[in-house]
């Protein structure tokens, strides 16, 4: 469940990134600028809770983190 969370979290901040490079930003309105801002912030948390997510769910070998 986590899992699907993070990952449609992710998918809406990247559709959100895609609007900000296609020029769709009003980068003279502060308040647009500090969304951006804010969806670059979440969307970086999100990809790294997403990560520790997997990786907590991948077994490891013998040696453990060794197995690297």
């Amino acid at each position: 469940m986590l899992h699907k969370k993070l990952l449609e979290t992710i998918l809406y901040h990247t559709e959100l990134l895609d609007k900000i490079r296609s020029g769709k930003i009003d980068w003279n309105n502060i308040l647009e600028f500090y969304r951006v801002i804010h969806v670059l912030q979440i969307h970086a948390q999100t990809i790294v809770s997403y990560l520790l997510h997997n990786w907590k769910l991948r077994p490891l070998g013998r040696r453990g983190v060794e197995d690297l």
